[in-house]
């Protein structure tokens, strides 16, 4: 039986209240003080920080404002890191690992006060998030690391033993879990249509279907060469991320673009009774899931690394519909209104980064968690390039770096995928073999 409803469309379930709108046409383009090229959460949130401190700003877009992942992803809101503390004080050393870590327990307070400050209804809640573990030794982690915390942050965070998993969500399938007290949830179309709203009302030229073909320097100044033409700036910045292409080869070597699938199921009658922790949620697995009830709480909203080669949104839908009632069994029946993908960017350090290179200031490589640490990168990139490149610590100030031979193109997802694929399975057989 299919699983897709009559009506199921191949767009964002979020543009039904926020699509994506053009801009100002390609004609109003002319020398600007500041370019920022891209129009997503990273070059609004740039934009506003540097007009706020009167800086004349012009965004450009090859397509139109805020059509790529910054309307297409799940909402979640998250600051953590996905490398280790003591991994970090390895790599960098204590002081600059200090910053490092700062830098993110710096990413949800921002956010909040970003959207609260600007004034942007965009179903804001501030629940935490739960995230299940995929086997008994993740549930034994999360213990660890809770046992490690100071006392402050063991406040705000708690385990979830695997007999109280389902106060959390109704399903049987982990092994415990965690909740993350910093952290929640949105409407990131509401969200970005709130960032360009206010982006306009501070005189921000937000430029839709112009693309860059390349950035010459000259002296203090730019050229943006683009398909049509060439514009000077003074000051330019790249916060393109999951769809980086070969107008800023150096950019595109350090970034490893992934499609991330989504799903929105019909309107069910229980959504409360599948999630009553109400929180958005993900788990341990190398190839996780990460879901959520719609702001209305009439769906769910589930996504997931459906497959490492670009397939459409028809075909993906398919395999998270399996992934969506391998959790949910009870839903092996719903039908699905809305299927789509966009490109996240993960680095190969696996920490997000901002900076400057060779005068370009960008923001980048947020590993899946680009809501909040955009939103937050672009500013501390913003206020760098105010201060003309003298706040540069912490996640600013670590070396920006790629892999030998790489181009842009992850050639090497299929089979890591894969990979990780199996390791799930066989930790998962494992596990369940112990408990026998």
């Amino acid at each position: 039986m299919s699983p897709f409803a009559q009506d199921f469309v191949e767009t964002p379930y979020w543009w039904l209240q926020a699509p994506p709108r053009p801009g100002l046409a390609a004609s109003t383009l002319t020398d600007v003080d500041c370019l920022i090229v891209g129009s997503g959460l990273a070059g609004l949130n740039a934009a506003i920080t540097l007009a706020q401190a009167g800086v004349q700003v012009t965004v450009i877009e090859r397509g139109l404002i805020g059509e790529g992942a910054s309307t297409r992803n799940g909402g979640q809101l998250s600051g953590g890191s996905k490398v280790s503390g003591p991994a970090l004080v390895r790599q960098f050393g204590q002081a600059r690992a200090a910053e490092i870590t700062a830098d993110f327990q710096a990413v949800y307070p921002f956010i909040v006060e970003r959207i609260q400050s600007l004034g942007i209804d965009c179903s804001l809640e501030q629940r935490g998030m739960f995230i299940g573990a995929h086997t008994s030794a993740d549930y034994r982690a999360f213990a660890a690391e809770h046992a490690a915390l100071p006392p402050e942050q063991q406040a705000r965070n708690r385990l979830v033993p695997p007999d109280q998993v389902r106060t959390e969500l109704a399903t049987s399938i982990y092994a415990g879990g965690y909740v993350y007290g910093d952290a929640g949830q949105l409407h990131p179309g509401l969200y970005h249509a709130g960032l360009r709203a206010v982006a306009e009302q501070l005189g921000v030229k937000l430029i839709s279907g112009v693309e860059l073909a390349g950035i010459e320097r000259k002296g203090d100044r730019f050229t943006a060469i683009l398909t049509d033409g060439a514009i000077d700036c003074r000051r330019i910045m790249v916060m393109t991320n999951g769809y980086t292409g070969a107008a800023t080869p150096w950019f595109q070597r350090r970034l490893i673009p992934v499609r991330s699938y989504m799903i929105a199921t019909e309107e069910l009658p229980n959504v409360a009774e599948l999630i009553p922790g109400g929180r958005p949620l993900a788990d341990t697995k190398r190839i996780l899931y990460y879901y959520r009830s719609s702001p209305d709480k009439k769906r769910i909203l589930f996504g997931g690394r459906a497959s490492f080669r670009d397939v459409d949104a028809r075909t993906s839908a398919l395999k998270l519909h399996e992934f969506l009632t391998d959790v949910f069994p009870q839903l092996k029946g719903v039908k699905l209104s809305h299927g789509w993908f966009g490109n996240v960017a993960f680095a190969f350090d696996w920490l997000p980064h901002f900076g400057r290179h060779e005068g370009v200031y960008y923001a980048c490589g947020c590993n899946g968690s680009g809501v909040p640490m955009l939103s937050y990168l672009a500013d501390r990139a913003a206020r760098a390039m105010l201060a003309d490149g003298k706040e540069m610590g912490g996640l600013g100030a670590i070396p920006f770096n790629t892999m030998p031979g790489y181009g842009g193109r992850p050639w090497f997802l299929p089979i890591v995928g894969t990979a990780y694929r199996w390791t799930d399975r066989i930790r998962r057989r494992l596990d369940q073999k112990v408990a026998a």
